[in-house]
């Protein structure tokens, strides 16, 4: 169910089929240049940091969405359970991510380009998403509010280290069970969090600092 390292086994192939994998480790192709074509099991919905890095295939993705990709508008790379790997943005400024509803998951390092410009991340009602991947807003300084998609029940680790002007995050439409370690850590502007019953879980430094 879970794939790791391909690089250190001499993975040279142009094509790979995952077809059973729920999850990819970090750096699992990251550095096997020649890898262009990638199909992607449907229940593959976590996505380890630089996982793709450097391969043919992403360098392709990347390059059609830098051509689609508008000041208004940015460009998502998905795979898999429509897991978010990647984003292209054309503006120079200030961030606004409206997520897409049947996005399904946001894997780590898909925003580490522009994290520090994002001011906004927006989901709508009708919202698929259920995971975020480690650190995804780690560094986030100028994010100043949140709110939860409904169907999100952890917070994992990091998501919000850092982000030292987010004031407010509406978690009272979510069923929390678990929130990992950093997950706030250094939140220091973070005033009011509701925390439901069904938490199991609060992980090490989740609030230090706050």
């Amino acid at each position: 169910d879970r794939l790791h390292n391909m690089k250190t086994l001499g993975y040279t192939d142009k094509q790979k089929q995952i077809d059973k994998a729920k999850e990819i480790g970090k750096n699992v192709f990251a550095g096997c240049t020649a890898l262009a074509e990638i199909t992607f099991s449907k229940t593959l919905y976590d996505i380890g940091k630089n996982s793709l890095t450097d391969t043919a295939w992403l360098k392709a993705q990347i390059a059609e969405a830098t051509t689609n990709a508008s000041a208004d508008k940015p460009v998502y790379i998905m795979v898999g359970q429509n897991a978010i790997v990647a984003c292209v943005v054309a503006l120079t400024g200030d961030i606004t991510l409206a997520i897409p509803d049947n996005a399904y998951a946001i894997a780590e390092g898909a925003f580490d380009a522009f994290v520090n410009r994002i001011v906004k991340v927006e989901f709508t009602s009708s919202s698929r998403m259920t995971h975020f991947g480690p650190n995804i807003f780690k560094g986030a300084v100028k994010l100043t509010s949140f709110e939860l998609p409904s169907k999100v029940q952890v917070l994992s680790y990091g998501l919000f280290d850092g982000c030292t002007n987010l004031a407010t995050i509406n978690t009272t439409k979510n069923k929390l069970t678990y929130i990992d370690d950093y997950a706030f850590n250094n939140c220091s502007a973070l005033k009011e969090i509701y925390l439901p019953d069904a938490i199991t879980y609060i992980g090490d430094y989740a609030f230090y600092g706050c």
